[in-house]
């Protein structure tokens, strides 16, 4: 959506109004609230080809969203995310998308966001990403999950279970069965090792 002053042709005193708003929001009213103003922000400088811009209002809008949402992103963040990840995929730097949103999980973490899991963060995305259609986007999220999962607690854990299903689901919604029927699989024998052990 365009701002009405920005079809006025009054983009500074667009993102002058949507600054402050984007203030009030993360400190007053509601930091959920403030993802769709950064992303608001972020279309007005990706317009004007200030990329630059356009990525560090993104990547406010992914912290507030993470924060906010306590490690459970909707709908705006996976807005957010995709248009971060689509201007970096236009700077060859796709991949930087994942590691801005692992780096601001990390952070909120390492902050003392004592209900937040870094590995369950991303897998709470990824299954927001799978319901809003963002298979590939998801599919990456749950990898970078299986990655910290079996980091910490090896292949066997329940959690590495869970997140092969999460991988079955996006590649199935992606037509491809063969991958899915994998990663089930692969589910399946955790679980049965869970109940012999």
């Amino acid at each position: 959506m365009v701002p009405p002053l920005v079809q006025l042709g009054e983009r500074g005193q667009a993102l002058e109004f949507l600054e402050k708003r984007a203030a009030i929001e993360t400190k007053c009213t509601s930091p959920l609230e403030a993802v769709e103003t950064f992303r608001e922000i972020a279309s007005i400088h990706a317009d004007a080809e200030e990329h630059g811009l356009a990525i560090a209002s993104l990547e406010k809008a992914l912290w507030w969203g993470v924060k906010a949402s306590q490690g459970t992103p909707g709908e705006d963040v996976v807005r957010a995310f995709e248009m971060l990840a689509e201007i970096l995929e236009q700077r060859g730097e796709r991949r930087r998308a994942i590691e801005t949103f692992g780096s601001i999980t990390a952070e909120l973490v390492a902050g003392g966001e004592d209900s937040l899991d870094e590995a369950d963060v991303h897998s709470s995305f990824a299954e927001a990403c799978v319901q809003q259609g963002a298979c590939a986007t998801a599919i990456e999220m749950y990898q970078e999950a299986l990655r910290m999962r079996i980091k910490s607690g090896g292949t066997g854990s329940v959690g590495v279970a869970s997140t092969y299903e999460g991988l079955a689901t996006a590649f199935e919604r992606r037509g491809d069965h063969r991958r899915a029927l994998d990663y089930i699989e692969k589910a399946i024998a955790i679980h049965r090792c869970g109940q012999a052990g």
